[in-house]
């Protein structure tokens, strides 16, 4: 099976642990940072598939992040996480993929990201 690579830019939470969790049972490789500054690095070190990406990590502005990414992944989902909806029309302009808040549950994101990546969830797995 083809493993898909997810990068979690996302501060240590019950939000991520679940994600990452639910995530590396799905046959995903997950990869954590937990500061703006690490992002970059990490997406131009390893092949991704999609970002996840916590809109007020220490380190970056969030949109300026998006820009930064998509000046050198153009084609790189990046789903963002925001309480704050007046956010949302920018981060989209910049090139992020979708806004979600952060109560969305971890399946929910999972769904989000098969849809973006084109994985399609195997006929015989039950939900969690």
């Amino acid at each position: 099976m083809i493993h898909k690579n997810i990068l979690l830019a996302m501060r240590p939470t019950r939000l991520r642990d679940d994600l990452s969790y639910q995530l590396q049972h799905s046959n995903f490789e997950v990869i954590h940072v937990c500061d703006g500054g690490r992002v970059i690095k990490q997406i131009r070190r390893y092949p991704l598939d999609t970002v996840v990406l916590e809109m007020d990590l220490p380190g970056f502005d969030g949109l300026e992040l998006i820009l930064s990414i998509k000046d050198f992944a153009k084609h790189l989902p990046i789903i963002t996480i925001s309480d704050d909806h007046s956010f949302e029309s920018n981060i989209l302009k910049a090139g992020g993929s979708a806004m979600i808040p952060s109560s969305t549950e971890s399946q929910d994101i999972i769904q989000m990201i098969n849809q973006m990546i084109g994985v399609e969830k195997n006929a015989g797995e039950s939900k969690k």
